[in-house]
């Protein structure tokens, strides 16, 4: 990458060497002195110093000499670095084989590790196969042997055991009865106890239906007099209706006004779109004038520019009749480009000075 580096700022070096030369020769051909053609009597006429190589083909060769060098300092390089990259295969291989070799040194180390743990599960499955049938064996021996002593004992106890049993079997339900007798005679005792409280609660809803009765007898009673509580309703009643009827009359002409009021504004919004369509139709009528005047000034500014452009033309022309004319570099120039047998057009210079 280094390598690459420096031959990267060699070229820039030497391109910016060549811009320097064609630089030179553009001034030289664009210059004044000997170098420039001379005209006698209308005629022109090549200058003594003036060779028939143009300053074209000129940095053309300069250009093409620089990228020789730079091509050949490149060239040198790429070598380098080609043997410098052969160098970096080679140790690459190398350590590659070296680790090539070690992993196999560790397969064949690995591959005896895992055979001698195989060996090692098998004899320790066959112990543990061994055992593990020595000891069902033993369970089987001391399962027959607590069967044998089992029947030994009803051999031995007979009668006596079935008496026992029957005995026990007897009890157990007597006091499974009792237990029975005493859960059954608690429910009857909370039956009782939900029936006593569902009888008073009847006896005060009756109490309650009563009372209220007494209050709506008293409240009739109340309708028919002028100063009771039904007569205080009737004439909240009334007064209500009455603030209702002056909230409807209020509604009514706050309608009335609304609508006035969105006549006049639909009238002022006509009156603004009539005054609005006006103003827009001055406004055209001002713009197309203005454009009318905007087109004829650019019509005698393209004039104008035309007769500008025949001039500035003329002038081009005899700049560029100049330019032309001093487009040859000087001999001794023109001799290095043609002694340069390396150059592209070497064989094209043979061949004139051949015909010469």
């Amino acid at each position: 990458m280094c390598e690459g580096g420096e031959a990267a700022v060699k070229l820039g070096a030497a391109r910016e060497g060549s811009g320097a030369r064609l630089l030179i020769m553009s001034e030289v051909a664009t210059g004044n002195g000997s170098n420039r053609p001379s005209r006698k009597g209308g005629v022109l006429t090549e200058a003594p110093s003036i060779s028939d190589v143009t300053l074209a083909e000129y940095n053309r060769w300069v250009v093409e000499r620089e990228n020789k060098q730079v091509a050949e300092e490149r060239r040198a390089d790429m070598e380098r670095e080609r043997q410098v990259r052969a160098k970096m295969d080679e140790e690459w291989r190398q350590r590659g084989l070296a680790r090539f070799r070690a992993n196999k040194d560790q397969v064949s180390i690995s591959k005896a590790s895992v055979e001698t743990l195989q060996k090692s599960n098998l004899a320790q499955g066959a112990k543990v196969k061994d055992e593990k049938q020595q000891w069902s064996q033993q369970r089987k021996v001391e399962n027959d042997q607590f069967l044998e002593k089992s029947q030994q004992h009803v051999r031995d106890l007979g009668s006596d055991l079935r008496t026992k049993v029957a005995e026990e079997k007897k009890n157990m339900t007597e006091r499974n009865r009792q237990l029975f007798n005493d859960v059954k005679a608690e429910l009857k005792a909370y039956q009782d106890i939900r029936e006593d409280r569902n009888s008073q609660f009847i006896a005060t809803q009756k109490q309650r239906r009563d009372e209220i009765r007494d209050m709506c007898k008293t409240a009739v009673r109340d309708a028919k007099d002028d100063k009771g509580f039904a007569a205080d309703k009737k004439k909240t009643g009334d007064a209500t209706r009455a603030q209702v009827k002056i909230w409807r009359d209020q509604k009514q002409a706050a309608h009335e006004a609304h609508q006035q009021s969105t006549v006049k504004h639909k009238e002022g919004i006509a009156a603004s779109k009539a005054a609005a369509k006006s103003a827009r139709n001055n406004l055209e009528q001002k713009r197309r004038q203005e454009a009318l005047e905007i087109r004829n000034y650019k019509t005698k500014l393209a004039s104008e520019n035309a007769d500008l452009s025949k001039e500035q033309e003329k002038l081009n022309r005899v700049k560029h009749n100049e330019i032309r004319d001093g487009r040859f570099v000087p001999a001794e120039m023109a001799k290095a480009v043609k002694d340069d047998t390396t150059f592209t057009d070497a064989i094209r210079y043979a061949n004139e000075r051949h015909q010469s």
